[in-house]
């Protein structure tokens, strides 16, 4: 493995910058939904309270490590990191950079996608290790979330790669590059992948698996101290990945505004890209009312799946007009 390998592995797209875009994403929702609120937000922890969120670190990692009598041990303490190890290949095998990504895999999009397909699994067996009732509905709406909305999101994907014309994420986004951002030609497509990560990431208006009155905290009920963190890093990282995807997709990446035949291509304008992505998923967080398993599962295989579908006949109608 060469320098510039390694160090891709260690700050970007690697765990430093997991680190780094969880921290910053917590203040950036925060100050979001407090806007949104007309409220102040953190303001007393360090300048303009940007400690907050470190404080918020420190204080969950002292405190004591509990794993349940009944749980799994094994399987507690393991899942929960093999899932930001699984979003981890995700992200390195997406193009975010210029010099191109990390793991050089044929097909990239159909790779990633499989990735995202896998982490229910994974969450399913991260709610059994712990032995608890309220872990376990909480793993089973997520369950019920993903699967109602998995159909969907393949079609959608396979409409990308249908107007594209390959299954690669770096063609995706030289077509781009000389024809514009995907989201002109195919904006269902971006409103269902919008949908989906929602529902993935477990944020408003699809969080029913974290539901407090119901099934207190979910799948992280009994996890604790540094584990908790694990846990709540996840969804943070989950966040970066499927943001860093939707960047990808469907606002050309790397790529900036095109002057001349083509674009500038710079990291900044893929952190640009993901940081407006990112603050939107806050912004619908912050005006959205939860809605209940029953309803999430009826709109994946009714709206989004009908939505994914047209989008589809939009995709080849483009393709035999060329």
């Amino acid at each position: 493995m060469g320098m510039e390998k390694r160090m891709m592995l260690v700050f970007f797209p690697g765990a430093t910058s997991f680190i780094l875009y969880s921290m910053l994403s917590m203040r950036l929702e925060r100050k979001t939904l407090a806007r949104i609120h007309s409220r102040i937000g953190p303001k007393h922890a360090g300048p303009r309270g940007i400690l907050q969120t470190l404080y918020d670190l420190l204080k969950v990692l002292i405190k004591q490590l509990i794993i349940p009598r009944r749980a799994d041990k094994l399987a507690y303490v393991i899942v929960p990191q093999l899932a930001i190890v699984f979003l981890g290949v995700a992200l390195m095998a997406m193009p975010i950079r210029p010099q191109g990504p990390f793991l050089e895999i044929p097909h990239s999009l159909l790779f990633v996608a499989a990735v995202f397909t896998a982490m229910p699994v994974i969450f399913a067996v991260a709610a059994r290790s712990t032995m608890n009732k309220y872990s376990i509905m909480g793993g089973a709406r997520s369950i019920i979330s993903f699967v109602a909305f998995e159909t969907a999101k393949l079609v959608t994907i396979a409409s990308i790669a249908r107007l594209v014309g390959s299954r690669d994420l770096e063609a995706i986004l030289e077509r781009q590059n000389s024809h514009g951002p995907l989201a002109l030609y195919l904006p269902l497509a971006f409103i269902v992948l919008l949908i989906v990560t929602l529902v993935e990431t477990e944020r408003p208006p699809f969080d029913a698996p974290e539901a407090e009155p119901e099934v207190a905290f979910g799948l992280a009920t009994e996890y604790t101290s540094v584990m908790l963190a694990v846990r709540i890093a996840t969804g943070y990282v989950t966040l970066y990945a499927l943001s860093s995807l939707l960047s990808i997709l469907f606002l050309g990446g790397y790529y900036g505004i095109p002057i001349g035949p083509i674009g500038e291509k710079s990291v900044r304008w893929f952190i640009l890209k993901l940081a407006f992505v990112t603050r939107l998923f806050f912004v619908l967080r912050g005006g959205l009312a939860r809605y209940r398993p029953d309803q999430i599962a009826r709109y994946g295989r009714r709206i989004a799946m009908v939505l994914a579908y047209i989008n589809l006949l939009r995709a080849g109608y483009l393709v035999l007009r060329r």
